[in-house]
């Protein structure tokens, strides 16, 4: 995988992903965590970019989710308004 050209817009992030050799857009929205190692990153969209399909299997995406998002100890008190 992967990963290159990030366009952050707010609190949207938007990159082009390589998988299995396939180019990919993706979308995602960061969101503040509610409790240690929790994520940070929530899928908005995604797409191919030849065709505009999105024509990932669950496990591929589960690992790009798992690649942006990090297993950290958040201080969810530094998160909390």
């Amino acid at each position: 995988m992967e990963m290159s050209k990030f366009i952050l817009l707010g609190d949207i992030l938007i990159m082009k992903v390589k998988i299995d050799g396939v180019d990919y857009t993706f979308s995602i929205r960061w969101k503040a965590p509610k409790k240690p190692y929790d994520e940070t990153w929530k899928l908005v969209s995604y797409a191919k970019n030849s065709t505009g399909e999105k024509d990932l299997s669950e496990e591929q995406i589960k690992k790009f989710m798992d690649t942006v998002n990090p297993k950290m100890n958040w201080n969810i008190a530094d998160f909390q308004k």
